[in-house]
């Protein structure tokens, strides 16, 4: 749950998909917690007899109200103690369906969002196989919802009917099966997702799924564009920093940014367009206001080694900058690091990295475009295109296919 939350919202917003996913997710983890309420509370009522109408019955085997009734009766007839076992097992019989129904509601919403979701995730397969998998896996989740909303409507009828099959062998058995499907299924269906050089190989003219759109002279040029893209993208990371907390007030600081790029870009010039997001939870996000020339300050920053990617100072920087690291040719990349004062709350950054021509350039004229939340940890920004995306969509919710910030030329060394 904690990993899905964090990555969720690493772009400092939720898309459909990913409520999906978390709320799944959180229902998934409240549904084991309560299967440790349930199991003993079972244990303990099967371990529990009397006799109900001539018959020998545990307490599911009956319902809530018969067990009820029970009571009554034998109060009336005087019967003292066989009136306080009942009553006692009408005590346990309704814990025991408010705990059922709990655990089996949970399950049926987790399972039944994430049919929800793979049936969205189907479309975006990037294989036959991975499809098939995933429409298998579809099929076994849709199982497990539909026997634990069975569960969920037996357990709740059990105030007028017993309800011990709810938990017998066979249902057991049944969730056991699909349980083990589920895992080996999503095993199989992760080996199969393809991502970035891995899901260009599968697809170009030599590849085992390759694609009529990259076939003849155009389909070339276009499969050669999409690997110099996947090849030659950027990478964006960075880090916020604040001062007090606990019995002082919290400062926030600004954050730190850096932006890696190959290179084949030395000498050239790179165009950045950064900008500050307002964040809404029910409304579309909007540039966020900031002072005139705010975002020049995005090229008062200075060179490091390649190495130190993902390792951003633990301080803010200074109005005197470091030395720019002295590159020798033989590093693969160059890695431009910046501070940013920046005084307001969780900031949210975009960024527009856009190669010059005559090195790369998207089909559709957009740069690489990233998005994230800055936190304390550093982080890496999430990509919002990549070689294998069409043109963003308003939907996307990326602000700056929308609007725009003053575009920035950084030059890269040699």
């Amino acid at each position: 749950l904690h990993h899905t939350a964090k990555q969720a919202k690493n772009d400092g917003r939720f898309s459909a998909d990913e409520w999906r996913n978390v709320s799944a997710s959180a229902a998934y983890a409240g549904n084991a917690i309560a299967a440790l309420w349930v199991g003993p509370a079972w244990n303990r009522a099967g371990n529990m007899t009397a006799e109900l109408r001539h018959k020998t019955r545990s307490v599911a085997q009956a319902s809530y109200r018969s067990w009820l009734s029970e009571a009554r009766t034998a109060a009336i007839d005087g019967k003292s103690a066989r009136a306080a076992l009942a009553s006692e097992f009408a005590t346990v019989s309704k814990g025991l369906i408010w705990r059922t129904v709990t655990w089996a509601a949970l399950g049926a919403v987790a399972s039944g969002l994430e049919a929800w979701q793979l049936s969205n995730e189907i479309d975006g397969a990037t294989s036959k196989e991975e499809k098939g998998l995933l429409i298998g896996k579809s099929v076994v989740v849709s199982g497990m919802s539909f026997v634990a909303t069975t569960q969920l409507m037996g357990t709740g009828l059990g105030y007028w009917f017993g309800f011990a099959w709810v938990m017998s062998k066979p249902v057991i058995i049944i969730l056991a099966i699909l349980g083990i499907a589920y895992l080996m299924i999503s095993m199989a269906a992760n080996r199969y997702k393809r991502e970035g050089l891995r899901l260009w190989l599968y697809r170009c003219t030599w590849g085992r799924g390759s694609i009529p759109e990259w076939q003849g002279d155009d389909g070339h040029f276009k499969q050669m564009q999409a690997l110099l893209e996947t090849l030659q993208r950027p990478s964006v990371g960075g880090r916020a920093l604040s001062s007090g907390g606990g019995s002082t007030p919290r400062k926030h600081l600004g954050f730190w940014l850096q932006i890696q790029v190959p290179n084949a870009l030395a000498s050239k010039d790179v165009t950045l367009q950064t900008a500050m997001i307002q964040t809404y939870l029910f409304y579309p996000d909007e540039l966020q206001s900031a002072k005139d020339k705010f975002y020049d300050n995005f090229l008062n920053g200075y060179w490091v080694d390649p190495k130190l990617l993902g390792q951003l100072p633990d301080g803010p920087g200074t109005k005197d900058n470091p030395a720019d690291f002295t590159y020798t040719g033989k590093e693969q990349h160059r890695l431009w690091q910046v501070w940013i004062n920046f005084a307001k709350d969780s900031p949210v950054l975009e960024l527009e990295v856009k190669y010059p021509p005559g090195v790369l350039q998207r089909a559709d004229g957009r740069g690489y475009l990233f998005r994230m939340a800055l936190e304390w940890t550093p982080s890496e920004a999430d990509r919002a295109n990549n070689a294998f995306s069409g043109e963003l969509k308003e939907k996307d919710g990326i602000v700056l296919t929308q609007q725009s910030t003053q575009p920035l030329k950084l030059t890269i060394p040699n």
